[in-house]
């Protein structure tokens, strides 16, 4: 699990559901990668069952949150399967 040491606030909170085609060092390396590089992330959880990973997002709008999954579909085109957005209700 990650989660950084700052977290953002008066943000609205999304999850993203992540289905991978595999599962190796180098994709669980690499998306860590890509949290620490992304400010908007603030929690990635490995799980179980058909989703492979849990990303919870903090953003100011859905420009920002679209932008997030975009650019996480472009670096990871060849592993993905399939991602959800679920909206977090606090």
């Amino acid at each position: 699990m990650y989660i950084p040491s700052t977290q953002l606030t008066n943000l609205s909170t999304h999850r993203i559901l992540i289905n991978t085609s595999h599962t190796n060092d180098y994709l669980r390396e690499d998306l860590l990668r890509f949290c620490n590089n992304n400010k908007a992330v603030i929690a990635l959880f490995s799980t179980v069952g058909n989703w492979n990973y849990e990303l919870e997002i903090e953003c100011a709008d859905r420009h920002e949150l679209r932008a997030t999954v975009l650019s996480l579909k472009q670096k990871f085109k060849n592993y993905l399967s399939g991602i959800e957005h679920l909206e977090l209700v606090d």
